[in-house]
């Protein structure tokens, strides 16, 4: 977030300024939102950071479809605990479905 001011300042052809003693002051909040921020998302994938294995949380589970930070489908798995040892090290997002088709994604981030 961050204070600013706006002046009008005219410039003429022929060579003059006219300086305005009006300005404008801002309050400006810069930043993206994660999916899901401000809403109650049903559900947790913990741990995180995780090492070998990841349990999912979510009522009336149905599957879960995990991505690389590229966007490429990794895998989908209908299990809610999700084997992650063979995965690099690095963040994946974990597309949890309900049986409705609903859907929430978490970040999970694997180290070794």
């Amino acid at each position: 977030m961050g204070e600013y001011e706006y002046y009008v300042v005219a410039h003429y052809e022929v060579g003059c300024v006219a300086d305005s003693s009006n300005h404008v002051r801002e309050s400006v909040t810069v930043g993206i939102k994660e999916k899901g921020e401000g809403r109650k998302e049903k559900g947790e994938v913990y741990p995180n950071p995780a090492f070998t294995t990841v349990t999912i949380v979510a009522e009336h589970f149905s599957k879960v479809e995990i991505y690389n930070i590229f966007g490429q489908l990794l895998q989908t798995a209908k299990t809610q605990i999700v084997d992650v040892s063979s995965f690099n090290a690095g963040v994946y997002f974990f597309k949890v479905f309900d049986v409705e088709s609903n859907s929430m994604v978490k970040r999970v981030v694997v180290v070794k």
